[in-house]
């Protein structure tokens, strides 16, 4: 009998910032910097963020064919002003393939990812006077499946030649496929061609949807916290590429000569999304740390990779130079338009002194 759990992440923007002094407590548990304790060859000094993290009391749930469980759920703060969710529920199957059903995992007869916004909206409310300009409404979160599997209970499992031997099913299980031999080669190497391995026991599998980790229980947390972490990461630059949208749109009919703003208004707002970009990045970078774990690190690279960030990234900086161009081009303006009205004030005071002078006492 396989066992493990099936991870369920959700990533939520919450806020522009979340300032120091940081909360201490949310949802009645508190919050404190998650640890990482790697087992793997790493140097003295490690270099990761530890995300904020509240460890919510175990909760009873019953699945779709009346069976009662325990899961276990943790709510992350990130300082860029994110909200990670995470519900750990545990599994008993026969083989890996019996879990492609459990992508769309109802507990209590609901979605698992209704559960999964519910707490999100109830740590956003609690955390809300934290929060520098926090969202007025959440936004549907992006959401990631992880399979962990205790690799006790796989008897005989090798690492990268089980993964060679049991390629197809493991494709059709991180593609959401019953039908196994319904994919084609090409999908199948697509979905399998991004993996890493440390010792003989442990496997990672990465694909866009969803992730496959295979190693030892108490391991298994902190390959799922990187994951979780990129996850965050593709969410905070989706969200600040739709906020340039936003701003760019806005500024078009401005340049255009509709203006429904002053000059100085957009100028300056362009340069506080500047500011904010330039803040965001820096903290994406923290939050993305793993180089004092080269196995977690290696993950990481992975999973980058699978979310195609770098592209996002470059994205989001082609438009904040479009946004910077703007911002350079109307500051030019306005300054331009400044020097003409000192030029015309000279030109007055200097007519005026001519009238004066022909005008005054003989």
């Amino acid at each position: 009998m396989i066992t493990g759990r099936v991870a369920y992440l959700c990533a939520f923007d919450i806020a522009h910032d979340v300032p120091r002094p940081w909360p201490t407590r949310l949802l009645g548990c508190d919050l404190k910097p998650w640890k990482i304790e790697s087992g793997k060859r790493v140097p003295r000094t490690l270099s990761f963020d530890r995300p904020l993290s509240a460890v919510l009391p175990n909760a009873s749930r019953r699945l779709a064919n009346g069976e009662m469980i325990q899961i276990d759920r943790v709510v992350r703060l990130l300082p860029i002003g994110a909200l990670s969710v995470v519900v750990l529920v545990p599994f008993r199957v026969e083989q890996l393939s019996d879990l492609v059903v459990w992508h769309d995992l109802s507990l209590d007869g609901r979605p698992v990812y209704d559960e999964i916004t519910a707490l999100a909206t109830e740590a956003l409310s609690e955390l809300r006077p934290h929060l520098i300009r926090p969202v007025e409404r959440l936004e549907d979160g992006e959401a990631y499946t992880v399979f962990c599997v205790d690799s006790a209970s796989m008897g005989g499992f090798d690492g990268p030649p089980w993964l060679e031997t049991n390629r197809r099913m493991v494709a059709s299980l991180l593609t959401q496929e019953e039908n196994e031999e319904a994919l084609s080669s090409a999908e199948v190497d697509e979905s399998t061609t991004r993996w890493v391995s440390y010792y003989r026991r442990d496997l990672t599998v990465v694909d866009w949807d969803a992730a496959l980790l295979v190693d030892e229980a108490p391991a298994l947390d902190d390959a799922l916290l990187v994951l979780e972490v990129a996850n965050v990461e593709l969410t905070e630059l989706e969200c600040y590429d739709r906020m340039l949208d936003r701003a760019v749109a806005h500024c078009y009919p401005d340049i255009g000569g509709s203006w429904t703003r002053s000059r100085g208004e957009v100028v300056r707002e362009l340069g506080e999304i500047s500011v904010d970009l330039a803040r965001m990045q820096d903290e994406l970078e923290n939050a993305s740390k793993f180089h004092g774990d080269f196995h977690l690190a290696r993950i990481h690279r992975l999973a980058t990779e699978r979310f195609h960030l770098h592209d996002w990234q470059h994205t989001v900086e082609s438009k904040l130079r479009t946004v910077d161009g703007i911002y350079q081009h109307l500051k030019s303006d306005l300054n331009a338009r400044w020097m003409l009205v000192l030029e015309i004030a000279i030109v007055l005071l200097f007519i005026i002194d001519v009238i004066l002078i022909f005008a005054g006492p003989r």
